[in-house]
C-alpha cells in the first residue's frame, strides 16, 4: 500500500475543516488562533504528501504535480492570512478567500487522482507477472 493516496485524502479533509474554522472565525465564531495553528498542520501535511508522492513508485506525474502546487498555494495563503491580519485590508481578504478555494479544488482533485494511482501496479510486480520462467 502507498502512503500518498492516504496522505492526498487526509489533507483533503483537513483542508475542508480549516475552510470551515476559516468560516467561523469570518462569522466570529472561532478564534483566529485555531485558524492559524490548523494552517501549520496542514502545510505540513502537504509537505509529508509531496514526500509521498516524489518517493512512491510508480510515480504518478498528475498526483504529483497536484502535490507540489498545493504546497506552493498553501505557502502563498500563510503569507496572505498574516498579511490580512497585520492590515485588515478587504483586497488581501478576498485573495485570500480566492486562494482557499483553489486549495480546496486542488486537495479534492489530488484526492480524486490518487483513487486510479492507488490500484496501480509496482513496476516489479508486472515484471514477475510476464516472467514465464
Amino acid at each position: 500500500m502507498k502512503p500518498a493516496p492516504t496522505l492526498f485524502h487526509t489533507t483533503a479533509l483537513l483542508v475542508v475543516i480549516q475552510a470551515i474554522i476559516g468560516g467561523l472565525v469570518v462569522l466570529g465564531y472561532a478564534e483566529t488562533s485555531i485558524h492559524i495553528e490548523l494552517g501549520y498542520l496542514v502545510f505540513l501535511l502537504a509537505l509529508a504528501t509531496l514526500a509521498g508522492a516524489g518517493l512512491s513508485r510508480p510515480r504518478h506525474k498528475p498526483a504529483l504535480a497536484i502535490a507540489c502546487l498545493l504546497v506552493l498555494l498553501i505557502l502563498v495563503q500563510g503569507a496572505l492570512g498574516f498579511a490580512w491580519l497585520g492590515s485588515k485590508n478587504d483586497v488581501i481578504l478576498a485573495v485570500h478567500f480566492t486562494n482557499a478555494l483553489a486549495i480546496y479544488g486542488l486537495s479534492i482533485a489530488g484526492a480524486f487522482t490518487t483513487l486510479s494511482w492507488s490500484r496501480m501496479a509496482a513496476p516489479s510486480s508486472r515484471l514477475s507477472e510476464t516472467d514465464t520462467s
